[in-house]
C-alpha cells in the first residue's frame, strides 16, 4: 500500500456538501467550495476563491486567489487559472489551457486545449475558442463568436459578436472586427473602426 498525499484545507475555508476532493489537493484561506464540487488530485485552490455548485476540476489544476467559477463549469487536467478571474456558468476549459489574471469569461464558453487568454481579456457568452488559440492582452471577444485553431488575436483587439475567425489567422494588436464578420485567411487584414 502506497502513501496517499494528504488533503490540506485551511480552517477558514468553507466546503459544501457532497464535495469530492482528490489526494494532494489544497484549499487556502477564505475559499468557498460549493455543494457537489469535484476536485481532482493535486488541485490547488487559492485564497478567497469561490467555486459554485457542481463545478468539476481535473487533476493538477491551479486556481489562484479571488477567482469565481460559476456552477456547472468543467475545468480539465493541467489548466492554470490566474487571480481575479470570473468564469461563467457551464463553461468548459480543456486541458493545459492558461487563463491569466483578471480575465472574464461569460456563460457557456468553451476554451480549447493549450489555449491562452492573456491578462485582462474578456470573452462573451457562448463563444467557442478552439485549440492553441491566443487571445491578446485586454482583448474583447463578443458573444457567440468562434475562434479557429491556432488563431492569434493581438493585444487590445475588439472582436465583435457573432464573428468567426478561421484557423491559423493572425490579427494584429488593437484591431477591431465588426459584428458578424468572418475572417478566414492567414494574416488577413480585418476591418477597422479607425
Amino acid at each position: 500500500m502506497g502513501n496517499k498525499a494528504a488533503v490540506s484545507i485551511d480552517e477558514s475555508a468553507r466546503v459544501g456538501e457532497n464535495v469530492k476532493i482528490g489526494e494532494g489537493a489544497a484549499i487556502k484561506s477564505g475559499a468557498i467550495i460549493g455543494n457537489g464540487v469535484v476536485l481532482g488530485k493535486n488541485v490547488k485552490i487559492g485564497e478567497d476563491a469561490i467555486l459554485d455548485r457542481e463545478v468539476q476540476i481535473g487533476d493538477d489544476v491551479t486556481v489562484d486567489s479571488e477567482v469565481l467559477i460559476k456552477g456547472g463549469a468543467v475545468i480539465e487536467t493541467g489548466v492554470v487559472i490566474g487571480s481575479k478571474i470570473k468564469i461563467g456558468r457551464k463553461c468548459f476549459i480543456q486541458k493545459c489551457a492558461v487563463i491569466e489574471n483578471s480575465v472574464v469569461i461569460g456563460n457557456e464558453v468553451a476554451v480549447g486545449s493549450r489555449s491562452r487568454l492573456h491578462e485582462g481579456s474578456k470573452i462573451g457568452s457562448r463563444c467557442i475558442i478552439k485549440q492553441e488559440v491566443e487571445v491578446g492582452l485586454s482583448s474583447v471577444v463578443g458573444k457567440n463568436s468562434r475562434i479557429g485553431e491556432r488563431a492569434r488575436i493581438g493585444g487590445m483587439a475588439i472582436i465583435g459578436s457573432n464573428t468567426k475567425i478561421g484557423k491559423d489567422v493572425f490579427l494584429r494588436d488593437a484591431v477591431t472586427v465588426e459584428d458578424k464578420t468572418h475572417v478566414f485567411h492567414l494574416g488577413a487584414p480585418a476591418p477597422s473602426r479607425e
